[in-house]
């Protein structure tokens, strides 16, 4: 199952936190997401149909700048 792991500077809090997941589950295919908020990163697990840009896109419409993580 694919996974992405993608940075962004705007999570600060639970409520972020929130908004990000609600965010990413809405998208079809996406399987799990978690996030790390002192990392202020996003884990997303996700299958057919969904594609790595529609969880970028699902969180940059929710209000968040993400980019790859690094690690």
């Amino acid at each position: 199952m694919p996974t992405i792991v993608l940075n962004s500077p705007d999570i600060h809090c639970e409520v972020c936190a929130e908004r990000v997941t609600k965010a990413a589950s809405a998208v079809a295919g996406v399987l799990n997401v978690r996030v790390e908020i002192p990392e202020q990163c996003v884990t997303v697990e996700y299958d057919s149909p969904a594609t790595e840009g529609d969880v970028r896109s699902a969180l940059e419409d929710a209000g968040f700048e993400v980019s790859p993580s690094q690690s």
